[in-house]
């Protein structure tokens, strides 16, 4: 781990934390493993209409494909869920019990890590994981765990783009029964955002993803 991980045309940094490899920075693959491509640059109604029918996709946050070098991609859980898979061999999207495992080698309680949701779980366990003022693009945490989680904002069921700058919204790969929706993780840019959020999100939402080596 710390070796960059060369996948679909790009470099990813990688960062150990306690007995965990992640990647150091959010995924960017247009298509699954097996080649197949995710679509993107859809329309505000397409995508809703994606999400509906239980189709993955991508998106470039606002459109904007300069946003590509800071943030990565926003995906639909759907395209997480698929089998064909979005992580390079060797790799997975992370679940939400590595997140809860992360957040403890970081300082969190097993209960907290596992058992509760909402911003008031742990104490600056988000402040560790967010990119600090010496990281390009620079943010508001210490990064003293190397995650450097950046705020890549979301794309919404209806296909509007929210919190660029503010916040950055992660998939795990579990999902709550019917797979209508998942556990997510979000940090943002408010003193509350030190903490971690946990809840679970409607499967048609865009949100950046990280690949954790198996």
């Amino acid at each position: 781990c710390g070796i960059g991980v060369l996948y679909q045309g790009h470099v990813y940094s990688t960062v150990e934390i306690g007995n965990q490899c992640w990647f150091a920075e959010n995924l960017r693959a247009e298509t699954y493993l097996n080649g197949d491509s995710i679509p993107g640059n859809l329309s505000g109604s397409v995508w809703e209409d994606y999400g509906i029918d239980g189709i993955g996709a991508h998106a470039i946050y606002g459109e904007d494909p300069s946003m590509i070098s800071d943030y990565g991609l926003l995906y639909n859980w759907h395209a997480v869920a698929d089998t064909r898979g979005l992580c390079p061999n060797g790799w997975e999207v992370a679940s939400d019990s590595a997140y809860s495992l992360l957040e403890i080698e970081l300082g969190m309680s097993h209960y907290d890590a596992f058992y509760t949701s909402g911003w008031l779980r742990g104490s600056d366990e988000g402040f560790q994981m967010k990119s600090s003022p010496n990281d390009s693009p620079m943010w508001n945490g210490s990064n003293l765990s190397g995650f450097t989680g950046q705020p890549g904002g979301f794309r919404s069921y209806q296909g509007e783009y929210h919190f660029e700058g503010y916040e950055g919204r992660f998939w795990t790969s579990t999902t709550t029964e019917g797979s209508s929706s998942a556990y997510m993780r979000a940090l943002n840019a408010s003193s509350e955002g030190d903490h971690v959020y946990r809840a679970t999100k409607g499967a048609r939402m865009g949100m950046s993803v990280r690949c954790l080596q198996e």
